[in-house]
């Protein structure tokens, strides 16, 4: 599951980016999001993990070695 951006209830759009972009409370929406998302899925990364994964959180469920988690 790839994720770009979220739409809040108040109509708010959240763009997932790297931080420092003057804007922090939607870097703690998304630490808090990425956070939370490690456990239920096996691999989280978003930005800061590399290049690839910089403009979006990347979620997924595939079994890792060990039964552990990998996020970033």
């Amino acid at each position: 599951l790839d994720i770009g951006a979220f739409t809040l209830a108040d109509g708010t759009t959240v763009e997932v980016r790297e931080h420092g972009e003057e804007a922090p409370e939607s870097d703690r929406f998304l630490d808090t999001v990425r956070d939370r998302a490690c456990g239920p899925f096996k691999t989280v990364l978003g930005p800061g993990a590399d290049a690839d994964h910089a403009a979006h959180l990347h979620f997924d469920q595939a079994a890792r070695r060990n039964g552990s988690t990998f996020c970033q």
